[in-house]
């Protein structure tokens, strides 16, 4: 009976298989340190279990790392981030909920950077996450800004591929300087922005790879480029329910043919 009842948690396991994510959150100092025990952010994940730039060993807060990030369920991942802009800055959404503190500080674009001409890659804020271990992956920026309740975002990279397609550096979208007033006009503190369509807070992209490396590039024309964190999420593919259930039984039936 005992391997009749490893058999069928087993199945019990991969019936309920989920994503995991890695959250982390560039905040300014620790008036913006989250208090816990919500959903939070685009994805819903706890505050307790974002990764916060004031939390790292050293550095200062335009230029840094965390090691041995935790995921949304706050265990150790092994995966580390390092960053760098040129200027760090304070959105005017305030501080009075978890979710307004996630668009206070942020990584700021500034204006005298430039574009890398020699491999054609943004260099405005620059994020790297090394370490991760799952086969696939959406990546969620986070957007924030003091230029106004509504402005226009530059551009991002991930690895080296523009979040909004092209290759036109000066590609922006209309995006809202915070989630106070994203909330403020829609209701919902997190709008996905599509580019030309709906207004927003934060984009996505999928990418693949153990290294993701994401950047802002510089303001220009008005646009800017800044990001107040980024989120992880696994988007391997797990069997489906039917696939799951036949390997369980299947697994079921040999241990019941050895006992017999």
């Amino acid at each position: 009976m005992k391997n009749i009842a490893t058999a069928l948690t087993c199945l019990a396991m991969i019936g309920s298989a989920s994503a995991a994510s890695i959250a982390i959150n560039f905040a300014e100092n620790t008036n913006q340190a989250f208090v816990g025990g919500t959903a939070l952010g685009p994805t819903g994940i706890d505050g307790s279990n974002w990764n916060s730039s004031i939390d790292r060993d050293s550095g200062d807060f335009n230029a840094g790392s965390i090691t041995n990030l935790k995921d949304d369920s706050g265990a150790l991942t092994g995966a580390s981030v390092t960053w760098n802009s040129q200027n760090t800055w304070v959105a005017s959404g305030g501080t009075g909920s978890d979710d307004a503190k996630l668009t206070t500080g942020y990584l700021d674009d500034a204006n005298t950077i430039g574009f890398d001409n020699t491999t054609g890659g943004a260099v405005g804020v620059d994020i790297t996450v090394s370490g991760i271990t799952f086969d696939t992956y959406t990546i969620y920026g986070i957007l924030a800004s003091d230029a106004g309740d509504q402005y226009s975002s530059r551009n991002f990279q991930v690895n080296g591929s523009y979040v909004w397609g092209g290759s036109n550096r000066n590609a922006q979208a209309e995006a809202y300087g915070n989630s106070t007033a994203a909330f403020n006009a829609t209701g919902s503190y997190w709008v996905e922005i599509e580019q030309g369509v709906t207004r927003g807070n934060y984009w996505t992209f999928d990418a693949t790879g153990s290294t993701v490396r994401v950047n802002g590039i510089d303001a220009w024309d008005g646009g800017r480029g800044s990001l107040a964190g980024i989120v992880i999420v696994d988007t391997t593919a797990v069997p489906e329910p039917s696939s799951a259930a036949l390997l369980g039984l299947g697994g079921l039936a040999m241990i019941l043919r050895r006992r017999k």
